[in-house]
């Protein structure tokens, strides 16, 4: 296998060298070579890799291998964002939650890319900064929105997250999420603004088909 990805590699195919990178950077069956690991990102990052590029950007932002080099990650993720990489636009919407890179403010604008590209983690993410109100208007409403969205989209964690009795959540925000689940018939409960068990079997159903009543945006 290694001798394929090594052939592919040096004719160009640019799967093949991240393939190979991923496998010298862990040591998969070859000594590890990290630094050669992160060649094969940069060769493939020059040549128009979104992943090579995303793989040489979270070594630059670790700075443990390479010097750790924001500005050139920030740059790698872009580009790789604007070449369709969901990946890149979740990360971007991080750095920019965290003001690494960008604001709060400009957070929202690259979950909401990330989803439209394909990423489902963006949903919760979203539904974090218009519950907080970080960087945006605080918007219950819309964060429920997203947050259903994620219920129906992803691998399940949404709804463990919403059926504990955590205060990860605003009242305000979990009355909204009761107030839709009511509005689409699978909810009889109270209006309360608490999460926990009892949201469970109302979110199973949504799960199983309720997301093709959410509203668009």
């Amino acid at each position: 296998a290694l001798r394929l990805y090594r052939e592919a590699a040096d004719r160009g195919n640019l799967r093949a060298l991240v393939s190979l990178g991923l496998i010298l950077e862990s040591g998969d069956g070859v000594p590890k070579d990290v630094r050669g690991a992160y060649g094969l990102y940069e060769r493939a990052a020059t040549a128009g890799s979104p992943d090579g590029a995303i793989n040489l950007a979270v070594a630059l932002m670790q700075g443990t291998a390479l010097p750790r080099n924001v500005p050139r990650a920030i740059e790698l993720l872009t580009a790789a964002s604007e070449q369709g990489s969901a990946i890149a636009a979740f990360n971007l919407g991080v750095l920019a939650e965290q003001s690494v890179s960008g604001t709060p403010a400009q957070a929202l604008d690259y979950f909401r890319k990330a989803i439209e590209l394909g990423d489902v983690r963006g949903y919760r993410a979203a539904a974090v900064l218009l519950d907080e109100g970080r960087g945006t208007p605080k918007n219950p409403a819309s964060a429920a929105e997203f947050l259903l969205r994620a219920v129906a989209a992803d691998s399940g964690d949404a709804i463990e997250e919403l059926t504990k009795a955590t205060k990860s959540w605003s009242a305000e925000t979990i009355r909204a999420v009761q107030q839709r689940l009511q509005q689409a018939g699978y909810y009889q409960g109270s209006i309360d603004g608490r999460n926990g068990p009892k949201l469970r079997p109302s979110l199973q159903r949504w799960r199983s088909g309720g997301n093709l009543l959410l509203k668009n945006g």
